[in-house]
Protein backbone atom coordinates (compact mmCIF):
# COMPACT_ATOMS: atom_id res chain seq x y z
CA UNK A 1 0.00 0.00 0.00
CA UNK A 2 3.01 2.12 0.63
CA UNK A 3 3.25 3.22 -3.24
CA UNK A 4 -0.12 4.09 -3.84
CA UNK A 5 -0.93 7.58 -4.15
CA UNK A 6 -4.09 7.04 -2.10
CA UNK A 7 -2.10 5.84 0.84
CA UNK A 8 1.36 7.86 0.37
CA UNK A 9 0.44 10.51 3.18
CA UNK A 10 -2.21 7.78 5.34
CA UNK A 11 -3.50 9.32 8.88
CA UNK A 12 -2.10 8.33 12.05
CA UNK A 13 -4.31 6.18 14.29
CA UNK A 14 -4.93 8.38 17.75
CA UNK A 15 -3.23 7.73 20.73
CA UNK A 16 -6.51 8.99 22.53
CA UNK A 17 -8.83 6.24 24.01
CA UNK A 18 -12.48 5.99 22.93
CA UNK A 19 -11.73 6.98 19.43
CA UNK A 20 -13.43 3.83 17.84
CA UNK A 21 -16.01 1.68 16.90
CA UNK A 22 -17.38 -0.86 19.50
CA UNK A 23 -16.78 -4.65 18.10
CA UNK A 24 -20.50 -5.26 17.78
CA UNK A 25 -21.09 -2.64 15.70
CA UNK A 26 -18.01 -3.08 13.37
CA UNK A 27 -18.92 -6.75 12.57
CA UNK A 28 -21.95 -5.80 11.50
CA UNK A 29 -20.45 -3.36 8.99
CA UNK A 30 -17.97 -6.14 7.98
CA UNK A 31 -20.86 -8.52 7.73
CA UNK A 32 -23.11 -6.53 5.44
CA UNK A 33 -20.15 -5.20 3.23
CA UNK A 34 -19.38 -8.64 2.77
CA UNK A 35 -22.86 -9.86 1.95
CA UNK A 36 -23.08 -6.96 -0.55
CA UNK A 37 -19.63 -7.66 -2.49
CA UNK A 38 -20.70 -11.26 -2.72
CA UNK A 39 -24.10 -10.42 -4.24
CA UNK A 40 -21.80 -8.64 -6.59
CA UNK A 41 -22.63 -5.38 -5.61
CA UNK A 42 -19.26 -2.90 -6.19
CA UNK A 43 -17.48 -1.06 -3.47
CA UNK A 44 -18.89 2.29 -4.34
CA UNK A 45 -22.47 1.35 -3.71
CA UNK A 46 -22.14 -0.99 -1.01
CA UNK A 47 -19.87 1.82 0.70
CA UNK A 48 -22.43 4.42 -0.31
CA UNK A 49 -25.40 2.03 0.90
CA UNK A 50 -23.44 1.65 4.25
CA UNK A 51 -22.91 5.45 4.73
CA UNK A 52 -26.80 5.59 4.60
CA UNK A 53 -27.60 3.48 6.73
CA UNK A 54 -27.44 5.93 10.04
CA UNK A 55 -25.99 4.20 13.11
CA UNK A 56 -22.64 5.03 14.53
CA UNK A 57 -22.13 8.43 13.24
CA UNK A 58 -18.33 7.13 13.33
CA UNK A 59 -19.01 4.15 10.89
CA UNK A 60 -21.55 6.29 8.68
CA UNK A 61 -18.56 9.22 8.35
CA UNK A 62 -15.97 6.63 7.31
CA UNK A 63 -18.45 4.79 5.12
CA UNK A 64 -18.66 7.88 2.98
CA UNK A 65 -15.55 9.25 2.86
CA UNK A 66 -14.09 5.09 1.49
CA UNK A 67 -16.83 5.43 -1.08
CA UNK A 68 -15.59 8.34 -2.54
CA UNK A 69 -11.56 6.96 -2.18
CA UNK A 70 -12.87 3.67 -3.98
CA UNK A 71 -14.63 5.83 -6.98
CA UNK A 72 -11.17 7.84 -6.83
CA UNK A 73 -9.64 4.85 -7.80
CA UNK A 74 -8.00 3.67 -4.17
CA UNK A 75 -8.32 -0.05 -3.29
CA UNK A 76 -10.73 -1.56 -0.93
CA UNK A 77 -7.92 -1.73 1.66
CA UNK A 78 -6.49 1.37 1.16
CA UNK A 79 -9.72 2.99 2.13
CA UNK A 80 -9.92 0.89 5.02
CA UNK A 81 -6.34 2.34 5.66
CA UNK A 82 -8.06 6.20 5.80
CA UNK A 83 -9.61 5.42 9.16
CA UNK A 84 -7.64 3.92 11.50
CA UNK A 85 -9.28 4.83 14.20
CA UNK A 86 -12.30 3.31 13.36
CA UNK A 87 -10.24 -0.02 11.83
CA UNK A 88 -7.71 -1.49 13.72
CA UNK A 89 -4.25 -2.03 11.72
CA UNK A 90 -4.49 -5.59 12.18
CA UNK A 91 -8.17 -6.34 10.50
CA UNK A 92 -6.28 -3.73 7.45
CA UNK A 93 -4.17 -5.84 7.04
CA UNK A 94 -6.38 -9.02 7.05
CA UNK A 95 -8.20 -7.31 4.27
CA UNK A 96 -5.50 -6.06 2.40
CA UNK A 97 -3.72 -9.20 1.94
CA UNK A 98 -6.76 -10.80 0.96
CA UNK A 99 -7.83 -8.40 -0.93
CA UNK A 100 -4.72 -9.36 -3.18
CA UNK A 101 -6.03 -12.47 -3.32
CA UNK A 102 -9.88 -11.96 -4.38
CA UNK A 103 -11.44 -13.09 -0.63
CA UNK A 104 -11.77 -9.94 0.82
CA UNK A 105 -15.38 -11.07 1.71
CA UNK A 106 -14.81 -14.21 3.13
CA UNK A 107 -11.81 -12.46 5.47
CA UNK A 108 -14.50 -9.36 6.42
CA UNK A 109 -16.73 -12.54 7.14
CA UNK A 110 -14.07 -14.08 9.70
CA UNK A 111 -13.23 -10.75 11.26
CA UNK A 112 -16.93 -10.29 12.13
CA UNK A 113 -16.86 -13.51 13.74
CA UNK A 114 -14.06 -12.78 15.87
CA UNK A 115 -15.12 -9.64 16.65
CA UNK A 116 -18.80 -11.08 17.78
CA UNK A 117 -17.03 -13.88 19.73
CA UNK A 118 -14.99 -11.03 22.18
CA UNK A 119 -18.27 -8.79 21.80
CA UNK A 120 -20.66 -11.59 23.42
CA UNK A 121 -17.09 -12.59 25.95
CA UNK A 122 -16.89 -9.19 27.07
CA UNK A 123 -20.72 -8.60 27.73
CA UNK A 124 -20.67 -11.56 29.92
CA UNK A 125 -18.04 -9.76 31.87
CA UNK A 126 -19.73 -6.69 32.21
CA UNK A 127 -23.15 -8.38 33.53
CA UNK A 128 -20.55 -10.31 35.88
CA UNK A 129 -19.16 -7.05 37.38
CA UNK A 130 -22.06 -5.62 38.20
CA UNK A 131 -22.63 -7.18 41.03
CA UNK A 132 -19.86 -6.47 42.84
CA UNK A 133 -19.84 -3.17 41.60
CA UNK A 134 -23.21 -2.31 43.09
CA UNK A 135 -22.06 -4.03 46.27
CA UNK A 136 -19.45 -2.08 46.91
CA UNK A 137 -22.10 0.99 45.69
CA UNK A 138 -24.26 0.10 48.58
CA UNK A 139 -21.24 -0.30 51.07
CA UNK A 140 -19.65 2.81 50.69
CA UNK A 141 -22.40 5.12 48.85
CA UNK A 142 -25.67 3.98 50.35
CA UNK A 143 -25.24 2.58 54.03
CA UNK A 144 -23.35 6.04 54.86
CA UNK A 145 -26.36 7.99 53.08
CA UNK A 146 -28.72 6.01 55.57
CA UNK A 147 -26.84 6.84 58.51
CA UNK A 148 -26.40 10.27 57.76
CA UNK A 149 -30.27 10.39 56.71
CA UNK A 150 -31.22 9.06 60.69
CA UNK A 151 -28.39 10.92 62.53
CA UNK A 152 -28.45 14.14 60.19
CA UNK A 153 -24.68 13.87 59.54
CA UNK A 154 -24.91 14.91 56.35
CA UNK A 155 -21.88 17.10 56.17
CA UNK A 156 -19.65 14.16 56.87
CA UNK A 157 -20.99 12.11 54.48
CA UNK A 158 -20.89 14.50 51.86
CA UNK A 159 -17.19 15.18 52.41
CA UNK A 160 -16.51 11.27 52.22
CA UNK A 161 -18.56 11.23 48.73
CA UNK A 162 -16.18 14.36 47.62
CA UNK A 163 -13.45 11.86 48.49
CA UNK A 164 -15.06 9.39 46.42
CA UNK A 165 -15.24 11.55 43.21
CA UNK A 166 -11.47 12.78 43.66
CA UNK A 167 -10.17 9.38 43.81
CA UNK A 168 -12.22 8.17 40.86
CA UNK A 169 -11.34 11.10 38.89
CA UNK A 170 -7.50 10.98 39.90
CA UNK A 171 -8.18 6.73 38.91
CA UNK A 172 -9.79 7.85 35.24
CA UNK A 173 -7.48 10.48 34.70
CA UNK A 174 -4.31 8.19 35.75
CA UNK A 175 -5.62 5.19 33.63
CA UNK A 176 -6.34 8.02 30.34
CA UNK A 177 -2.64 8.87 30.53
CA UNK A 178 -1.14 5.32 30.84
CA UNK A 179 -2.98 4.34 28.09
CA UNK A 180 -2.26 7.49 25.70
CA UNK A 181 1.47 6.52 26.75
CA UNK A 182 1.31 3.38 25.71
CA UNK A 183 -0.51 4.14 22.40
CA UNK A 184 2.28 6.50 21.68
CA UNK A 185 4.75 3.87 22.28
CA UNK A 186 3.69 1.19 20.48
CA UNK A 187 3.13 3.30 17.31
CA UNK A 188 7.07 2.68 16.85
CA UNK A 189 7.64 -0.99 15.57
CA UNK A 190 10.62 -1.59 17.85
CA UNK A 191 8.66 -0.60 21.23
CA UNK A 192 5.41 -2.38 20.27
CA UNK A 193 7.10 -5.67 19.47
CA UNK A 194 8.97 -5.14 23.38
CA UNK A 195 5.42 -3.89 24.16
CA UNK A 196 3.86 -7.22 22.99
CA UNK A 197 6.22 -9.65 24.51
CA UNK A 198 5.46 -7.70 28.12
CA UNK A 199 1.60 -8.13 27.97
CA UNK A 200 2.22 -11.58 26.59
CA UNK A 201 3.72 -12.39 30.19
CA UNK A 202 0.74 -10.92 31.88
CA UNK A 203 -1.71 -13.82 33.40
CA UNK A 204 -4.89 -14.53 32.20
CA UNK A 205 -4.51 -11.92 29.63
CA UNK A 206 -1.62 -12.95 28.21
CA UNK A 207 -3.04 -16.06 27.33
CA UNK A 208 -5.89 -14.62 25.36
CA UNK A 209 -3.72 -12.14 23.79
CA UNK A 210 -1.78 -14.91 22.39
CA UNK A 211 -4.80 -17.25 21.22
CA UNK A 212 -6.40 -14.11 19.52
CA UNK A 213 -3.37 -13.54 17.58
CA UNK A 214 -2.34 -17.12 16.70
CA UNK A 215 -6.20 -17.43 15.76
CA UNK A 216 -6.19 -14.32 13.26
CA UNK A 217 -2.93 -15.78 11.35
CA UNK A 218 -4.16 -19.00 11.16
CA UNK A 219 -7.63 -17.73 9.64
CA UNK A 220 -5.32 -15.23 7.61
CA UNK A 221 -2.96 -17.76 6.50
CA UNK A 222 -5.43 -20.44 5.79
CA UNK A 223 -8.09 -18.43 3.75
CA UNK A 224 -4.98 -17.02 1.56
CA UNK A 225 -3.44 -19.66 0.80
CA UNK A 226 -7.23 -21.23 -0.22
CA UNK A 227 -7.29 -18.41 -2.39
CA UNK A 228 -3.99 -19.02 -4.17
CA UNK A 229 -1.57 -17.22 -2.48
CA UNK A 230 2.12 -19.17 -2.20
CA UNK A 231 2.81 -20.57 1.69
CA UNK A 232 5.75 -17.98 2.06
CA UNK A 233 3.73 -14.76 0.22
CA UNK A 234 0.38 -15.89 2.29
CA UNK A 235 2.46 -16.80 5.53
CA UNK A 236 3.98 -13.22 5.90
CA UNK A 237 1.05 -11.52 4.92
CA UNK A 238 -0.84 -13.21 7.58
CA UNK A 239 1.84 -12.63 10.28
CA UNK A 240 1.10 -8.95 9.86
CA UNK A 241 -2.36 -9.38 10.06
CA UNK A 242 -2.25 -11.24 13.33
CA UNK A 243 -2.49 -7.97 15.88
CA UNK A 244 0.87 -8.82 17.80
CA UNK A 245 4.16 -7.27 16.79
CA UNK A 246 6.31 -9.78 18.93
CA UNK A 247 4.46 -13.06 17.33
CA UNK A 248 4.03 -11.59 13.83
CA UNK A 249 7.63 -10.49 14.05
CA UNK A 250 8.90 -13.97 15.02
CA UNK A 251 6.67 -15.60 12.21
CA UNK A 252 7.42 -13.03 9.94
CA UNK A 253 11.87 -14.09 10.19
CA UNK A 254 11.16 -17.80 9.64
CA UNK A 255 8.92 -17.32 5.84
CA UNK A 256 12.12 -16.77 4.28
CA UNK A 257 12.70 -20.12 5.27
CA UNK A 258 9.63 -21.68 3.92
CA UNK A 259 10.34 -20.34 0.71
CA UNK A 260 14.35 -22.29 0.29
CA UNK A 261 12.48 -25.09 1.04
CA UNK A 262 12.50 -25.71 4.94
CA UNK A 263 8.99 -27.70 5.67
CA UNK A 264 6.14 -25.25 7.54
CA UNK A 265 5.99 -27.40 10.46
CA UNK A 266 9.84 -27.34 11.28
CA UNK A 267 10.14 -23.08 10.20
CA UNK A 268 6.75 -22.26 12.79
CA UNK A 269 8.20 -24.78 15.18
CA UNK A 270 11.58 -22.57 15.46
CA UNK A 271 8.81 -19.64 15.93
CA UNK A 272 7.77 -21.18 20.13
CA UNK A 273 4.44 -19.52 19.90
CA UNK A 274 2.76 -21.91 17.79
CA UNK A 275 1.44 -24.91 19.79
CA UNK A 276 2.03 -28.20 19.43
CA UNK A 277 -1.64 -29.13 17.83
CA UNK A 278 -0.96 -26.87 14.86
CA UNK A 279 2.30 -27.57 13.82
CA UNK A 280 1.42 -31.56 14.17
CA UNK A 281 -1.44 -30.77 12.00
CA UNK A 282 0.35 -28.74 9.39
CA UNK A 283 3.22 -31.25 9.44
CA UNK A 284 0.24 -34.03 8.64
CA UNK A 285 -0.87 -32.04 5.61
CA UNK A 286 2.61 -31.07 4.07
CA UNK A 287 3.26 -34.97 4.73
CA UNK A 288 0.22 -36.21 2.93
CA UNK A 289 -0.65 -32.95 0.31
CA UNK A 290 -3.53 -32.02 1.49
CA UNK A 291 -1.95 -28.56 3.35
CA UNK A 292 -5.10 -26.80 3.04
CA UNK A 293 -7.54 -28.75 4.47
CA UNK A 294 -5.19 -29.19 7.37
CA UNK A 295 -4.72 -25.39 7.86
CA UNK A 296 -8.52 -25.07 7.45
CA UNK A 297 -8.16 -27.63 10.82
CA UNK A 298 -5.48 -26.12 12.27
CA UNK A 299 -7.82 -22.63 11.93
CA UNK A 300 -10.64 -24.41 13.71
CA UNK A 301 -8.39 -25.33 16.10
CA UNK A 302 -7.37 -21.91 17.23
CA UNK A 303 -10.80 -21.02 17.00
CA UNK A 304 -11.79 -23.45 19.61
CA UNK A 305 -9.24 -22.54 21.38
CA UNK A 306 -9.71 -18.53 20.93
CA UNK A 307 -13.86 -19.16 22.97
CA UNK A 308 -12.12 -21.19 25.66
CA UNK A 309 -9.82 -18.62 26.51
CA UNK A 310 -13.28 -15.50 26.55
CA UNK A 311 -14.99 -18.05 28.30
CA UNK A 312 -12.54 -18.16 30.92
CA UNK A 313 -12.07 -14.99 30.83
CA UNK A 314 -16.00 -14.36 31.23
CA UNK A 315 -15.86 -16.28 34.18
CA UNK A 316 -12.63 -15.21 36.30
CA UNK A 317 -12.82 -11.59 35.46
CA UNK A 318 -15.86 -11.45 37.62
CA UNK A 319 -14.79 -13.77 40.16
CA UNK A 320 -11.29 -11.88 40.99
CA UNK A 321 -13.96 -8.54 41.32
CA UNK A 322 -15.72 -10.68 43.37
CA UNK A 323 -12.90 -11.45 45.94
CA UNK A 324 -11.69 -7.82 45.55
CA UNK A 325 -14.95 -6.84 46.76
CA UNK A 326 -15.33 -8.95 49.69
CA UNK A 327 -11.10 -7.70 50.35
CA UNK A 328 -12.36 -4.54 50.48
CA UNK A 329 -15.56 -4.19 52.38
CA UNK A 330 -13.31 -6.24 54.70
CA UNK A 331 -10.74 -3.82 55.59
CA UNK A 332 -13.83 -1.06 56.08
CA UNK A 333 -15.22 -3.39 58.38
CA UNK A 334 -11.84 -3.44 60.31
CA UNK A 335 -10.97 -0.37 60.13
CA UNK A 336 -14.73 0.82 61.39
CA UNK A 337 -14.27 -1.66 64.61
CA UNK A 338 -10.84 -0.57 64.89
CA UNK A 339 -11.42 2.97 65.27
CA UNK A 340 -14.60 2.31 67.44
CA UNK A 341 -12.32 -0.53 69.78
CA UNK A 342 -9.80 3.13 69.65
CA UNK A 343 -12.72 5.43 70.88
CA UNK A 344 -13.46 3.37 73.69
CA UNK A 345 -10.14 3.04 75.07
CA UNK A 346 -9.47 6.36 74.66
CA UNK A 347 -12.82 7.34 76.41
CA UNK A 348 -12.09 4.65 79.52
CA UNK A 349 -8.51 6.09 79.46
CA UNK A 350 -9.63 9.87 80.62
Amino acid sequence: MTGSPHTAALPSPSPFPFMGVSKRKRAVFYTQLARMLRAGIGPVRSLTTLAGQGGSWRLSRAAGDMAAQAQAGASLAEAFARHPNVFPPNEVRMIEASTHAGAAPETMLRIAGILERFAKAWSRVILGLLYPCICLLVAFVGLPLIVAYFTGAFGGVGHLLRGYIGGAVVVFAGGFLLVTGLRTLSSRSGIRVGLDRVLLAIPIYGKLARRLALNRFADTFQCLYAAGLMVPEAMAHAALACGNGFIGTRIANVAPQVQDGIPLAVALAQTRVVPRVGLNLIEVGESSGELDATLLKFAEYQQDDLDIGLARMAKVLPMLALFLMIGILAYAVLAAWGAYVRGIQSMMGH
